[in-house]
Order: structure tokens, then C-alpha cells, then sequence
């Protein structure tokens, strides 16, 4: 979905533009980041370029995302008492809100209140927006009725059977490859630039580069301590031989996601006709899929700064924005 933006911090976007428009997605996406993706594509293709080349598929070949190693440690964190397990998970809630995408207290609170002994169904809940234990509260009762027994962890656990007896690093790799990564990044991704007839080129997915990864043994892949280590330490070295004049351009400069400043949009005066459109109680009942208070809680707490609900209200106003 995209919403009307303007420029803020390095945002790329320049103009408002139409409330609502998609970007070619065709079903709710939840990403606020894909409106700056299409808005950098629309720059690109001012520029007179018609490709790019992106980095997708660095973290699933090379173990780089935070839940791959959240699952590491849940191998062991599973095995407390569960009484202890309980404790830390509502200690968890009395961190700091925080801000943007992956805050410490989100991080924190997925993990703690997600680790069950079936890792990929806790695997799973580190992803989770909107946790499954919570759906009573947050739909009304016709769509509960509707959905309320069907586990979306059934998108993870689905592939159980094919990859028993694997190593667990291995077995949850896969499941991002054949899920996380098709649906949540390579598809909003081409939308986003195909909306401006930018084409991307994925090195890093190149079939014979995948098939080398895949020879690759797990101890050199993966690394507890240093997500990507096997492709920071080749890139490194390649940069330092053949581009040096790069690497002394970038400086002390720390790779960062691709992010836009939600919390000062929710926050800030512009956005706020937005949410009053998609957020407030009458819209919210209107729809009829999310429960009104429950979404009204969620902002007040956001709009305070008591938790960080980003996820959840993009989740919500995405959902709200298709049913309209």
C-alpha cells in the first residue's frame, strides 16, 4: 500500500502523492518501506537507469537475521522452568518502548513470549505482528469465527516433513528461502521498482551462487556470534583488492536497513489524517475485521510511547485500507 508521504530524514520521497494508491502489490502489505522503495525507484528511473542490481537473499544463504539466531539460543532458553520463562516474558513489557523497526523490547517480547519446545513454531512467533494467542481480542467475533482456527504458523510448519533430521540452522533457512523471502521480499520488492519500470537483478540468488552455498558446511556458513560472516569476510577482502577508493569512501558508515521513520509519521501532524481515516473506531467497525478497542489501545499506547505497535497498526491499516 502507499500512503501519502512526504520527504523526511533520507527519504527519498519528493511529492505527495493519491491516498491509497498501491504499488502494484494487489493484496494488503503491511511494509511501510515499500512506498520508499517505489519512491527510489521512481528517482532511478528519472536518472535514466532501467536496472539495479539489490542484495536479497544475503541473510538466508549467509544466516543473517536476528530470529535465525534468536532460534540458536531457544534451543537452550526452552529447557528453563517454565515458570521462569513466564517471569522473563512480563519483564519483557517493561522495557522501553523504543523506536523503529526492530526496537529492543520488540525483539525481546517476540522472543521471550514465543519460545515453546517446537522451535519452528517458535521460529514462527519471532515474525509474528499480531500473536495468534491474541486474535480473540484483536478481531471481532465474525472474522474469529472465521480464522480463529487456523494457526499461521502453518506457513513455517508445512515444510516439517521435509526437513526432519536437518540441522535446526538448516531447517529454518529454508523455511525463510521457501517463504519469508519469496513472499515478503522478492514480490513487494518488484513491485515496488516494476512500478516505475525498474528491473532488479539479485546477484546473491544467481543459481550457481546458491548451489555453492549449498556445499558449503554449516560451521562456515553460520557463526553464533557474527550474522553474515562468510560474506562480510569475502567482501571485505574483494573491496580492500579491487575497490579501495570504496572503502575509504564509506569510512566509519554501518550498514543499516532500508527503513522509514514510522514512529515520527504516527507521531506527526501530517499523518494524522491517515490514521483518523483508517484507525478511528467508526472506520475500524466499519470494516469489520479488527476488533475497535483493541486497535484504539494499540495507537494511544504507540502515540505515548508506553510500547511500539509499528508493526502491528502498518498490519492494521493495511487490512483496513483492502476492505474499504
Amino acid at each position: 500500500l502507499h500512503y501519502p508521504l512526504r520527504r523526511q530524514r533520507q527519504m527519498c520521497i519528493r511529492d505527495r502523492t493519491v491516498l491509497g494508491r498501491h504499488a502494484g502489490h494487489g493484496q494488503p502489505y503491511a511494509v511501510w518501506v515499500n512506498s520508499a522503495s517505489e519512491a527510489l525507484a521512481r528517482d532511478i528511473h528519472g536518472l535514466g537507469y532501467k536496472a539495479v542490481l539489490t542484495g536479497e537473499g544475503g541473510d538466508e544463504l549467509f544466516c543473517g537475521y536476528p530470529t535465525l539466531h534468536a532460534a540458536n539460543i531457544a534451543r537452550y532458553y526452552r529447557h528453563l522452568p517454565a515458570s521462569l520463562r513466564r517471569l522473563i516474558a512480563s519483564a519483557t513489557d517493561l522495557l522501553p518502548a523504543g523506536e523503529g523497526r526492530l526496537p529492543i523490547s520488540f525483539m525481546a517480547q517476540s522472543f521471550a513470549k514465543s519460545v515453546t519446545g517446537d522451535l519452528i513454531r517458535s521460529f514462527y512467533g519471532f515474525k509474528e505482528v499480531i500473536r495468534f494467542s491474541e486474535w480473540k481480542e484483536a478481531l471481532t467475533p465474525e472474522a474469529y469465527a472465521m480464522l480463529g482456527e487456523i494457526d499461521p504458523a502453518l506457513a513455517f510448519t508445512q515444510y516439517r516433513d521435509r526437513i526432519d533430521g536437518w540441522p535446526l540452522i538448516d531447517q529454518l533457512s529454508y523455511i525463510d528461502i521457501k517463504s519469508f523471502l519469496a513472499s515478503c521480499s522478492l514480490v513487494p520488492n518488484d513491485n515496488a521498482y516494476m512500478s516505475r519500470s525498474i528491473e532488479t537483478r539479485i546477484p546473491l540468488l544467481d543459481l550457481e551462487m546458491v548451489e555453492l552455498v549449498k556445499t558449503l558446511p554449516l560451521g562456515v556458513r553460520f557463526s553464533a556470534t557474527e550474522p553474515k560472516r562468510l560474506l562480510k569476510k569475502a567482501l571485505n577482502r574483494y573491496l580492500a583488492q579491487n575497490a579501495p577508493e570504496a572503502v575509504a569512501a564509506l569510512g566509519p558508515y554501518r550498514k543499516m536497513g532500508f527503513e522509514v521513520p514510522t514512529t515520527a509519521w504516527i507521531k506527526g501532524p501530517e499523518f494524522g489524517p491517515v490514521l483518523e481515516r483508517y484507525l478511528a473506531p467508526q472506520a475500524v467497525r466499519r470494516a469489520g475485521f479488527f476488533n475497535p478497542s483493541y486497535v484504539t489501545a494499540k495507537l494511544e499506547a504507540q502515540r505515548a510511547g508506553k510500547a511500539n505497535h509499528e508493526r502491528l497498526l502498518q498490519t492494521v491499516m493495511a487490512m483496513q485500507h483492502f476492505l474499504e
